[in-house]
């Protein structure tokens, strides 16, 4: 598939990121994303596809319908995006994703909350990995810190975990142990390699402001804004994408790292409490209403193929 394929078939595309969130700054990106059809060679036949990024230079990205359609009903944040974010961000729009929009309540459900949180908790657990690495950088592991032989070619993880594996009455305790230890410098330095790419592939500006305020804050400003929408979808039964006049100038603070880190873990402990509340008493369904979803892809293909589009 190439673009020139499928942009007859574009049904919407729109802006996504900080810029459609109300929390851009000068050095963000335009990000757009977008939802097209199937040719009916990729209904029918035998070749299929999800996501097309063959743009040049442009960050973006266009999502078949059903594809997108099957994340935003699992309450994927970035896919639910597409069916609230606000007008004034659409790019490009057709009657289909007008029907899509009107019918956009069918995908949310309670799994927001696991959702929601999950992305963010995945948020919060890069931050801290990150923040440990700012005040405890990572030493390049040396074999003979291991007790290993430094000349010695390290043995296969396989290997070694085989070698662990046996019952030690079958197996000489200087094997085992030197095994052991292999294990040991091959989990160290694999932690290390990890530190080494983050310090060598970071962001200057971002690294001069993580080093100012001691955690990465964008990072820390798409948790809390996760963990406030998830909040907001449980207890009013929508999605806020544009976060101006609600808590952008917040959001904005926070990834200019003007918040402290007690302050960002405590709202993340207080919010955390909230979602688990809420989960109790929303209205939302336990999950998206499938049967509806289906029907509703369904009957978009088929007016599009009767040429009714």
């Amino acid at each position: 598939m190439n673009e020139k394929q499928l942009r007859p078939n574009l049904i919407f595309e729109t802006v996504t990121g900080s810029n459609s969130y109300g929390t851009a700054t000068a050095e963000s990106d335009l990000d757009t994303r977008g939802i097209v059809l199937s040719p009916k060679t990729h209904v029918f036949g035998m070749e299929r596809f999800d996501q097309f990024d063959g743009f040049k230079g442009d960050d973006k990205v266009w999502y078949e319908l059903r594809f997108a359609f099957n994340l935003m009903a699992n309450n994927n944040p970035n896919m639910i995006d597409f069916l609230y974010t606000s007008r004034k961000n659409w790019l490009h729009t057709t009657p289909v994703w007008e029907k899509v929009v009107a019918n956009r309540d069918l995908f949310l459900s309670k799994k927001a909350k696991f959702t929601y949180s999950g992305y963010a908790v995945a948020q919060l657990r890069r931050i801290k990995s990150h923040r440990g690495w700012l005040f405890n950088p990572v030493e390049e592991p040396k074999r003979k810190a291991f007790g290993l032989p430094e000349n010695s070619k390290n043995i296969p993880k396989e290997q070694m975990k085989a070698i662990i594996a046996i019952e030690p009455r079958f197996i000489e305790s200087e094997v085992r142990e030197e095994a052991m230890q292999e294990m040991k410098y091959a989990t160290a330095r694999k932690e290390w390699h990890s530190y080494d790419n983050w310090k060598k592939n970071r962001n200057p500006k971002r690294a001069k402001l993580e080093a100012k305020c001691g955690y990465d804050s964008k990072h820390a400003s798409h948790l809390i804004r996760l963990m406030r929408m998830g909040k907001e979808i449980l207890s009013e039964g929508k999605v806020i994408v544009d976060r101006t006049g609600i808590d952008a100038d917040y959001l904005l603070d926070i990834r200019q790292g003007n918040v402290d880190w007690k302050d960002i873990i405590e709202e993340v402990k207080r919010v955390d409490i909230e979602l688990e509340e809420l989960y109790k008493t929303s209205t939302l369904p336990r999950s998206s209403d499938r049967k509806k979803i289906n029907d509703l892809a369904i009957e978009i293909y088929e007016e599009f193929f009767n040429g009714k589009n």
